[in-house]
């Protein structure tokens, strides 16, 4: 399976990198997605096992004291470029084994919903910062995708760039594929950005409750738990990643 689902990145890595948004490429991210739904996958994983898990205490010493975040601790995943679906794998199964196929889904959809994205709800939460639209989703993009952003100056179009560096396996994930983890995992996500100096101006926007794609609207009455997502920093105060607990 593994090796199946590096050979699905690579090559809608390629599609997108030449600019392949014809019905052919897009009936290829189509069938990666049919493909996947047909892994047992997604449900959360049980609490007793997630609770012998390593604990990160650095991480657990920077959760934000926030709603619902009482009495929790980090999980310890591989800060290996693969940390934000590393991390949604622990929550989903227990282990990180799953994190190709969340990156392969991710990237399929940021690249079938780029007007979605290129809009998202969480935009306005970064309103309060007093900058514009256009500067908040630079905030959402990584490197590569934020100079795609300035040559090109349209939301919409800068999310293909973002979809090819999510292909890309060990590339570090940005809030713009949380937005999208979300909808593959099909339940909210409550990002937590720690406070300190360097960061306080931008919480607003980087943390807070993210719902899957059509359910901003909706009340949800399933009772579905809330996967909590941490960004932390592995190594130094530079490197941020994200990290899940419980």
């Amino acid at each position: 399976m593994s090796s199946e689902i590096k050979d699905d990145l690579l090559n809608l890595q390629k599609n997108l990198m030449v600019g392949d948004t014809s019905l052919s490429s897009r009936h290829f991210a189509e069938e990666c997605e049919r493909n996947m739904s047909k892994v047992d996958r997604f449900s959360s994983c049980d609490l007793e096992l997630l609770n012998a898990l390593t604990e990160d205490q650095f991480s657990s010493a920077i959760i934000p004291s926030e709603e619902g975040t009482k009495g929790t601790k980090a999980l310890k995943t591989s800060g290996d470029g693969n940390c934000l679906y590393n991390s949604a794998s622990v929550l989903i199964q227990g282990d990180e084994s799953a994190n190709l196929v969340l990156r392969l889904l991710t990237a399929v959809e940021l690249y079938l919903n780029p007007e979605y994205y290129a809009d998202h709800p969480k935009i306005a939460d970064g309103r309060s910062l007093r900058l514009s639209d256009e500067t908040i989703f630079t905030l959402l993009l990584s490197d590569g995708a934020q100079k795609e952003f300035e040559k090109q100056g349209f939301r919409v179009d800068t999310v293909q760039p973002q979809a090819v560096v999510t292909c890309i396996e060990k590339k570090y994930g940005t809030l713009l594929n949380v937005m999208a983890l979300a909808t593959v995992l099909n339940r909210p996500l409550l990002s937590l950005y720690p406070k300190f100096d360097k960061s306080a101006g931008i919480c607003p926007l980087m943390s807070g409750i993210i719902n899957p794609r059509g359910m901003e609207q909706e009340k949800d009455e399933s009772g579905s738990v809330v996967f909590r997502l941490l960004w932390t920093r592995d190594g130094n105060f530079d490197n941020r990643r994200p990290a899940n607990f419980l």
